[in-house]
């Protein structure tokens, strides 16, 4: 197998990734606008616009008839919004009703002021809800403790700002809804002459239409270790992580060999959770892993726990343990785990379209040109301990000359000294 590429003259670009031995195909569009993008004064419109373009088209009267065509076609389809991105999602028995569905909320949305007034209600809960979670929390105020706005920024914007009219949404959307900046992914039974048919047939993709220029913020500049903190008088245990930002270096041997990168964290995760529930008895969870929710700019190596107020230096003695042992300190064994595992992994996605249909785009997301899932899967064949090895020691190297931001989670008491805390209005 093999994932085919074809540029339109619009601009409009298609990967097929045909799985002869599927029976249902997804397909994913990826629009490249995300909360990266948005004006000062706008944060959160890509996410509220996301949910906008469901409100009506001129096939679908109201989102009622959306959802009722894709379940008459037995298919799933969603949206998210990242920093980077916007992702429509489709997986359903056949290709043809996410051709017509994609086109019509990505070329055809109506955005009618009434109905986005009170789609935009809806949204300010989402935002409101989706801090009730300690550990969800957490990460969005670690995130903006450690890089600051734009990138610390939650994608969902300001829950008291997020008002939204539907004139700026329409306007948006014209704007940033371009189809010669798109990439439309095709992966599953489908082959790729019936999905460029069926893009002939619902998208306008001879059209060139000039696309917008987006500037990227600079890169966050950081002056030296901090601890903060996040105020969260219910929560009765403190989560802590330490983290350290990616240089650039290291982002871009993340973004070009991730499972290698994949494989090397899982080993000192490993050894991180080890320590810290059955050598010294202080948590229940815990682990080592690179942050990329982010833009590639605001990447980090982290380290996390949950456990007692008491505990809070026995958790970082066991992280700085973590991010001073070598590669060649690992057992042969534990490195050989880590190998068999990461194989496992991409091994068992061959043959689910979903995971095929991740793959390609968090490809995409990161710069790289796509690959097959079983390129993927020779490459792996060809890893060996060094490699995993050598991953360790760039990783332990960086956590030795990057700044350490230390974030904890917890009642004001609970927290200690910190040097800052973190006002939620600040990023929501």
């Amino acid at each position: 197998m093999s994932i085919e590429k074809k540029q339109f003259p619009s601009g409009l670009t298609a990967y097929v990734d045909h799985m002869p031995e599927a029976q249902t195909t997804a397909v994913n569009v990826f629009v490249p606008f995300g909360s990266i993008d948005e004006l000062p004064g706008q944060e959160g419109v890509a996410h509220a616009l996301e949910h906008c373009v469901f409100l009506k088209t001129p096939d679908f009267p109201d989102k009622q008839a959306i959802d009722l065509h894709a379940r008459l076609n037995g298919m799933d389809q969603n949206a998210n919004t990242y920093y980077t991105r916007t992702l429509h999602e489709t997986h359903g028995m056949s290709a043809e009703p996410a051709f017509h569905h994609l086109s019509e909320v990505l070329q055809h949305a109506e955005i009618p002021d009434k109905d986005a007034a009170h789609e935009m209600k809806a949204v300010r809960r989402e935002a409101i809800t989706g801090l009730d979670d300690v550990e969800n929390a957490h990460a969005v105020s670690l995130d903006y403790a450690v890089f600051g706005s734009p990138y610390g920024r939650r994608v969902i914007g300001y829950h008291n700002a997020l008002n939204f009219k539907g004139e700026l949404l329409r306007s948006i959307y014209e704007q940033q809804y371009i189809l010669g900046a798109m990439t439309v992914i095709i992966a599953g039974a489908t082959p790729a002459d019936e999905a460029y048919a069926l893009l002939e047939r619902y998208f306008d993709i001879d059209t060139r239409i000039a696309l917008p220029d987006r500037p990227v913020p600079a890169r966050p500049t950081f002056a030296g270790n901090r601890i903060s903190g996040f105020v969260r008088p219910e929560s009765s245990n403190v989560r802590i992580s330490v983290a350290h930002p990616l240089t650039p270096e290291i982002t871009e041997r993340v973004k070009y060999d991730p499972t290698l990168y994949d494989i090397a964290t899982s080993i000192m995760s490993e050894e991180c959770f080890q320590q810290l529930r059955y050598d010294k008895g202080i948590s229940y969870d815990g682990g080592v892993g690179i942050d990329t929710y982010n833009h590639d700019h605001a990447w980090s190596l982290q380290s996390y726990v949950t456990t007692d107020a008491q505990q809070v230096a026995a958790a970082n003695d066991v992280f700085a343990t973590i991010f001073a042992k070598r590669g060649k300190e690992y057992d042969s064994d534990h490195i050989k785990a880590g190998l068999a595992m990461g194989k496992y992994g991409v091994l068992s996605s061959v043959e689910s379209v979903d995971d095929h249909m991740d793959h390609i785009v968090s490809q995409l997301e990161y710069g790289i040109i796509p690959q097959d899932i079983s390129e993927v899967s020779e490459r792996l064949r060809t890893l060996t301990a060094d490699d995993v090895r050598d991953a360790i020691d760039n990783l332990v190297d960086l956590a030795a000359t990057q700044p350490r931001f230390e974030h904890r989670t917890g009642k004001r008491k609970a927290l200690g000294r910190v040097d800052t805390i973190v006002d939620q209005s600040s990023f929501m």
